[in-house]
């Protein structure tokens, strides 16, 4: 991650994310579809770990934050999801004459039901498995990936075009694209923004949560200062969060209507909005959260 430390806290999340993508992330592809079903559960937790650091250094998340959340933030697959889409995508090629592979790796791949049994049985398109006499075979490519291509519908499985069958593969295992409101604002207001919709922020409650904190109690005297008491609720920000509804309102017209899950939706993670909806929306809310000066250290 080395890359990413020095320049984490200056460059905005985009940036970062490019450069992980360029720089880090091909390190933790190279080979690894042969090296993915030897690999021992504890390497595979160090890649992870790994990865998941790069994730809280690109989105600012704080250090307690749950694993999954930054990644799904980011739109990133773990690494484990990687190296089973890149090994299905690998076995596409295998399967089709036209890729240019050698033909002493083809002939290692199974053949299908039906060319073995000359039958016209139901699961005729199926690949056999070869015979695993052992776990750590059991665990290879071949047998591993054959498993997994089982799996697949048929209409996948079937496929001629690369294309889109990487689609179909994208869509099957991979992570949901992040929407672009999440990548919006200054890079002091991205992070704050971020770390309230991770739900892991200075806030008391979520200080107490990791015992940082000896209460979770506002200063205004609620017993909860959480996402939702500081987004509509603390009689301390009354004025400024006054101003920032009465802004809101202008681009979203019924939002004083609105029930307090939908604004905090709509403020948070930009529910409903259309993308230049949510750009204008983020960056209001991220102006309200600079001007409470509630985060500043």
């Amino acid at each position: 991650m080395s890359p990413l430390y020095p320049i984490a806290k200056f460059l905005p999340r985009d940036i970062l994310v490019q450069i992980y993508s360029t720089y880090i992330r091909p390190i933790f592809d190279y080979s690894d579809i042969v090296y993915d079903g030897l690999i021992t559960t504890r390497d595979m937790l160090r890649l992870e770990r790994l990865q998941m650091r790069a994730a809280r250094l690109t989105t600012g998340a704080l250090f307690r934050t749950s694993r999954n959340k930054p990644l799904t933030e980011l739109g990133w697959d773990t690494l484990d999801t990687r190296r089973t889409k890149h090994r299905l995508i690998f076995y596409h090629k295998l399967l089709d004459s036209h890729t240019d592979i050698p033909q002493y790796i083809r002939d290692v791949v199974p053949e299908t039901r039906h060319h073995n049994t000359g039958l016209a049985l139901r699961n005729a398109n199926t690949l056999t498995l070869p015979n695993n006499r052992t776990a750590l075979y059991q665990q290879s490519f071949i047998p591993k990936t054959t498993r997994q291509w089982n799996d697949l519908p048929e209409p996948i499985r079937t496929d001629p075009c690369l294309k889109t069958f990487k689609r179909a593969i994208d869509s099957r295992f991979g992570a949901e694209a992040p929407p672009k409101f999440n990548n919006v604002g200054s890079k002091f207001g991205n992070t704050l923004h971020t770390r309230l919709r991770l739900d892991s922020s200075v806030l008391n409650a979520h200080l107490f949560q990791i015992q940082k904190a000896p209460s979770p109690c506002c200063e205004c005297g609620n017993p909860r200062e959480n996402v939702a008491h500081f987004v509509l609720n603390c009689p301390r920000f009354n004025v400024l969060r006054s101003e920032l509804f009465d802004q809101v309102s202008r681009i979203i017209p019924s939002f004083p209507q609105t029930d307090n899950l939908n604004k905090l939706g709509v403020l948070l993670h930009g529910s409903e909005l259309s993308e230049n909806e949510g750009i204008q929306v983020a960056k209001l809310f991220q102006n309200y959260m600079i001007k409470t000066k509630r985060f500043q250290t």
